[in-house]
């Protein structure tokens, strides 16, 4: 058995406008097509994975969150670890 270790990261970066959340990994990273769906509803763009715990539905929540708060989220991937990259961006005034 080949274990793999992900690295997660977490940033905040303030601007005059907003504030972002910046989450970062060296997991396997989204394709072109997840990045265009990964946020919907019930999503799992890994089918071999076998846990019992993953619904697809963490970025769902968190993209229907930060447009209550007139926020968007970008899914891309991590250049420096090749993992997926996930950007929750909200204005500083709510």
């Amino acid at each position: 058995m080949i274990a793999f270790i992900i690295q997660h990261f977490f940033s905040i970066d303030f601007e005059d406008k907003y504030i972002r959340f910046i989450i970062e990994d060296s997991g396997r990273g989204f394709t072109k097509e997840e990045l265009k769906t990964a946020t919907e509803q019930f999503f799992q763009g890994d089918k071999s994975r076998s846990s019992k715990s993953h619904y697809g539905m963490g970025l769902y929540i968190a993209k229907k969150f930060i447009e209550m708060h007139n926020g968007r989220i970008y899914l891309s991937n991590y250049e420096k670890l090749g993992g997926g990259k996930v950007i929750l961006e909200l204005p500083r005034k709510l």
